[in-house]
């Protein structure tokens, strides 16, 4: 038997501090790069605005919003984690 809960968004006291719980548990959204998944979610789910979803979430508009331009060198990432594990430094 699965039960389904409807998430209730609980605002804490610090202005970044938002929860969201469902059923028994509670959770923490940390770190706005954490809360645009949410707040697509809730987007899509709910059928409201992405300004009242940023609202509700406590991220700014422009924050949800905004693309990186950089390019992401995953090769060139790569190649320095590579030679970072192979030259390890103690002390």
């Amino acid at each position: 038997m699965t039960r389904n809960y409807r998430c209730l968004l609980q605002p804490r006291g610090a202005p970044g501090d938002v929860r969201i719980s469902c059923g028994i548990r509670s959770y923490r959204i940390a770190g706005r790069i954490k809360r645009r998944p949410v707040v697509s979610y809730w987007h899509d789910t709910y059928q409201v605005s992405e300004r009242r979803a940023c609202r509700v979430a406590r991220l700014p508009v422009s924050t949800f919003r905004y693309e990186s331009m950089l390019e992401p060198r995953t090769a060139l990432r790569l190649r320095i984690r590579e030679i970072a594990q192979t030259r390890v430094r103690y002390g």
